[in-house]
C-alpha cells in the first residue's frame, strides 16, 4: 500500500498521518510517498489513528515529540512542548553568551533547557516539581549527549520553584526562562480533549491564570544577576498581556519587548531586571 492511498482513506489531517507513519517506518517525511507500506505497519497505523480520533495526543501515542529540531521522549503525565514555545527559545538564545547561567522554570520534558544548550555553551538548570518529568528530561539529556548535539551543560532539579528562592542555593542567573501554567481553572471544559489529557499542574493556575506569573516574577528577581533577563511565554490574549506586564513591573521588572507568534498573538514577554516599586 502507498502513502497516498492511506491518506485518502484516513480521516486524520495530513500532518498527523505523516507523523504516525514517519515514526512507524523510521523514514523521513519526504520518503513517505515513495515507500511501500507493509500490512503490519498499516494495521498499527489504524490502531493509532483510532486512538487519536478518541482524543489521545499523538505525542503520547508515539512516545516522541519534536521541538527546535530535537527529538524528545514524551510519556503521559509530561507536558507536550509546543511549536510556539520555540519563539521563547529563540529570544532567549539572542541574550545568552558563552558561560552564562540559565534557569528554566517548569522544565517538563527538558525541551527548553536542551534546545538552549544545543545552541549555546552555557550552564542550564531546569527545575520541575514532577519526578516523572525530571526522569524523562534526564533520559532526553542522555540521548542528546550521546548524539553530540549539546554544547552547554544541563542539570535537572526536582523541586518546587515556589520555595526555590529559600533553598539556600547560591547560584544566580543571567537569564531565566519559563513557560508557566497560565490557563484559568474555569476554562478547563473549553479545552480540546487531547489537551485535557496533559498534566493539570503544567496547564492551570489560580487568580484567573495569573498566580504563577506573580510568584515567578517575585522569586526570579532575587535569583537573577543585576543585568539579568526574564523571558516568559504568554497566553496570547492582549488583556492578559497587560495584566502580566503590570505584575512584572510591580515585582521589579522592565518590559523590553513583546514577541508575537505567527498568528499575531502575544507569545513571549521579555523583561529586564530593575528596582522593585
Amino acid at each position: 500500500m502507498k502513502f497516498h492511498e492511506i491518506l485518502k482513506k484516513s480521516r486524520l489531517p495530513t500532518y498527523e498521518v505523516e507523523f504516525i507513519l514517519q515514526e512507524l517506518l523510521g523514514v523521513p517525511r519526504h520518503n513517505l510517498y515513495e515507500v511501500d507500506i507493509p500490512p503490519g505497519v498499516y494495521r498499527s497505523f489504524l490502531s493509532l489513528a483510532e486512538k487519536r480520533r478518541q482524543g489521545f495526543p499523538l505525542q503520547y501515542l508515539l512516545g516522541v515529540a519534536y521541538f527546535y529540531g530535537l527529538k524528545l521522549k514524551i510519556v503521559p503525565g509530561v507536558f507536550i512542548p509546543r511549536p510556539e514555545t520555540e519563539i521563547l527559545v529563540e529570544e532567549a538564545i539572542k541574550r545568552i553568551k558563552k558561560g552564562d547561567t540559565v534557569l528554566d522554570v517548569g522544565s517538563g520534558s527538558g525541551a527548553i533547557s536542551l534546545a538552549i544548550a544545543s545552541k549555546r555553551e552555557c550552564f542550564v538548570d531546569g527545575i520541575d516539581i514532577s519526578s516523572l518529568a525530571i526522569a524523562i528530561s534526564g533520559e532526553n539529556k542522555r540521548d542528546l549527549m550521546e548524539q553530540g548535539v549539546l554544547k552547554g551543560m544541563v542539570s535537572f532539579i526536582l523541586g518546587d520553584f515556589l520555595s526555590f528562592g529559600n533553598s539556600g542555593r547560591q547560584r544566580t542567573y543571567d537569564v531565566i526562562v519559563s513557560n508557566p501554567p497560565y490557563i484559568d481553572f474555569r476554562r478547563r471544559d473549553d479545552l480540546p480533549e487531547d489537551v485535557k489529557k496533559e498534566p493539570p499542574v503544567a496547564l492551570f493556575a489560580a487568580d484567573g491564570g495569573n498566580f504563577f506569573y506573580e510568584r515567578l516574577f517575585d522569586i526570579a528577581h532575587s535569583l537573577t544577576k543585576r543585568s539579568g533577563c526574564l523571558l516568559v511565554e504568554l497566553p496570547g490574549e492582549k488583556e492578559r498581556t497587560s495584566q502580566i506586564d503590570l505584575l512584572a513591573r510591580q515585582c521589579g521588572w522592565r518590559k523590553l519587548k513583546v514577541v508575537e507568534d505567527l498568528n499575531s498573538r502575544d507569545r513571549v514577554l521579555v523583561l529586564k531586571k530593575s528596582k522593585k516599586e
